[in-house]
């Protein structure tokens, strides 16, 4: 395998102005139109740059290889599929943040219910998740005032436009974002912190980050990938209680998928073995949700260095 390059090596693509367009189309056309024009724009996006079409094929190459040699059959997916499912996903967050719909509170009642069973039932926890649809949902448990606060940590470096632009767009937001450049002892101490008043920490497993070179070699979809070392090292020093956590939204509605992995700890000797148990083990299940919803994960990047 070649050098993997890091997500944030890429200048972000996010354009303002371009959001704050699709705002305007909704409110004067709407929904209908208005995602018509969304998978407009993500047909362009594509043809226009080679650079997002050779990713995202390489991606769904490696991925209908993987599900060819395990006898799988795939959902549909293509390039042009998996940058649609992107752009119509980031649409209904602007929507969502802009308050115009209210998917996260009201049109998903029922997983907005099962996550609040789940805080209620598994407070102090570290949630991991990956880059796969939104977490938006999150934002409906603080808005109800829930005694366990959500808190998402976030590279801000790769994505400094979009959270300004969400900041702008709802400066009341109750997502509760903990900023990052790297994963430091002051970001432990901070989980630690959180997890000790017990609120819920959510943090992504599935990108390596530029000021981070540690990194675990795990087996994902057929092919040696490097998942970041960060994570897992977390919740073992902290000897936390991981759920893992995704959501995204299909043609057939909300789906949530989670895992509750109990308490992670080990001997200070044995961490580095346990370190890349669970990074697989995440690996593995990562596999099983992309598998099933191929144009849900946006990592539009070299992931596996090709």
């Amino acid at each position: 395998m070649s050098e993997q390059n890091s997500w944030q090596d890429q200048k972000e693509s996010t354009s303002p102005f371009g959001m704050n367009m699709i705002i305007i189309c909704y409110k004067l056309f709407g929904l209908r139109i208005t995602l018509a024009i969304v998978n407009v724009l993500a047909y362009l996006v594509v043809l226009s740059n080679a650079k997002v079409y050779k990713i995202s094929q390489n991606y769904l190459l490696t991925l209908k290889a993987y599900a060819k040699s395990k006898k799988i059959n795939l959902p549909s997916c293509s390039p042009f599929s998996h940058v649609a499912t992107f752009c119509r996903t980031l649409f209904f967050r602007v929507l969502a943040w802009d308050g115009l719909i209210q998917r996260s509170d009201k049109e998903n009642i029922e997983v907005v219910n099962t996550l609040n069973t789940l805080v209620k039932e598994h407070p102090s926890k570290l949630i991991i998740s990956a880059h796969i649809g939104t977490l938006d949902v999150l934002r409906a448990l603080n808005a109800q005032k829930n005694p366990h606060p959500v808190n998402i940590v976030m590279w801000t470096k790769q994505s400094a436009k979009l959270q300004a632009f969400f900041k702008k767009l709802n400066a009341s937001s109750n997502l509760h974002i903990i900023e990052i450049d790297e994963i430091n002892p002051n970001l432990a101490i901070n989980i630690q912190e959180k997890l000790a008043h017990n609120e819920w920490v959510v943090i992504m497993a599935d990108r390596m980050s530029a000021n981070d070179s540690r990194y675990v070699e795990v087996d994902f979809l057929g092919e040696k990938a490097r998942f970041p070392q960060g994570p897992w090292i977390l919740a073992l020093l902290l000897k936390a209680s991981v759920l893992t956590l995704y959501h995204f939204e299909t043609k057939n509605g909300s789906n949530l998928v989670y895992n509750d992995w109990g308490i992670c700890s080990t001997e200070r000797l044995k961490r580095a073995e346990m370190v890349e148990f669970l990074a697989q083990k995440y690996a593995n299940e990562l596999e099983e949700i992309v598998l099933k919803y191929p144009n849900h994960w946006f990592n539009f990047y070299d992931f596996w260095g090709k």
